[in-house]
């Protein structure tokens, strides 16, 4: 019972970990990030390790990199406007799941970067 309680207790921990894989960087590669997202017209935020299907195209307005508070990370912070709201607002983003469409498929910001992850699923637009 110990065991199995143990099993499941790490596969939630993992499970959640990977929520958040690209969300804290080193400080060269969120402006690397930063200046990729700047020059895109569209990204789209899609979660591919969550279990919601929630995806949101946005139109960068603003890209900046801010620290974290903690150690030496830092994170891209995108200010947007977006299908929710004609009012810009701002969030900082995951580059596992920040996608970029490229030609005739999407990839993640993470991807373009070099940057190691797992996206999970694919993002595919509804």
């Amino acid at each position: 019972m110990k065991r199995l309680l143990a099993i499941v207790l790490l596969l939630l921990f993992c499970s959640e970990a990977r929520a958040d894989q690209l969300a804290y960087l080193s400080k060269a590669d969120a402006e690397r990030a930063a200046a990729f997202i700047r020059k895109q017209r569209k990204i789209f935020l899609y979660c591919g390790c969550c279990n919601n299907e929630d995806r949101h195209k946005l139109r960068p307005e603003k890209v900046e990199v801010r620290y974290t508070g903690f150690e030496e990370f830092y994170e891209v912070v995108v200010t947007y406007t977006g299908a929710r709201s004609a009012t810009p607002e701002s969030q900082a983003v995951d580059l596992a799941y920040t996608w970029v469409k490229k030609k005739f498929k999407f990839d993640t910001v993470g991807t373009m970067l070099g940057l190691a992850h797992d996206p999970c699923n694919p993002y595919r637009p509804k």
